[in-house]
């Protein structure tokens, strides 16, 4: 709570912050069909030996995978977490996300392709310059997608030959 200033802004009570619910994330990525997504507080998670996202969630003894299922009933939620190693590097400022430690990194594409959209804002601290703006990320995806073209391109190609 003391490193990310969360505060309720009626109260002035001390928020609690947890991990990322991916699951949640992912559900409205997919109803509102969203192209990009921002991920604020990345510098918050700098001093974690270990850093978890919410994959599933355990309800009546099953693994749930779609929130859709579980929102009547989300109280008896039980998450279920992927953990990663955390970075233990500042990467408070950084403005390139090819600057960003390799475990960061890791951790962004994961987001990335656990909710199906790409990560293009990066907030890197308090400061409105601290912003990772990443045109270049989604090569992941993109480098797929340029595969298959270039499958279905030679297939073609081999096709035509036999001809």
């Amino acid at each position: 709570r003391g490193l990310s200033e969360e505060y309720g802004a009626t109260t002035g009570g001390r928020r609690w912050c947890g991990w990322l619910d991916g699951v949640a994330a992912h559900y409205p990525a997919a109803v509102n069909g969203l192209t990009e997504v921002a991920l604020t507080k990345l510098d918050i998670l700098d001093h974690y030996k270990e850093i978890k996202v919410g994959v599933a969630y355990k309800v009546d003894g099953k693994e749930i995978k779609n929130m859709s299922e579980v929102l009547h009933r989300l109280e008896d939620v039980q998450p279920i977490y992927q953990s990663f190693e955390g970075w233990q590097e500042t990467t408070t400022g950084i403005g390139s996300y090819s600057d960003l430690p390799e475990k960061t990194q890791e951790y962004i594409q994961f987001i990335s392709d656990f909710i199906g959209v790409p990560v293009k804002i990066i907030s890197t601290g308090p400061g409105r310059d601290e912003i990772i703006h990443n045109w270049v990320f989604g090569l992941h995806q993109q480098y797929w997608c340029l595969k298959l073209i270039w499958l279905i391109h030679s297939r073609l190609i081999d096709r035509i030959h036999h001809l």
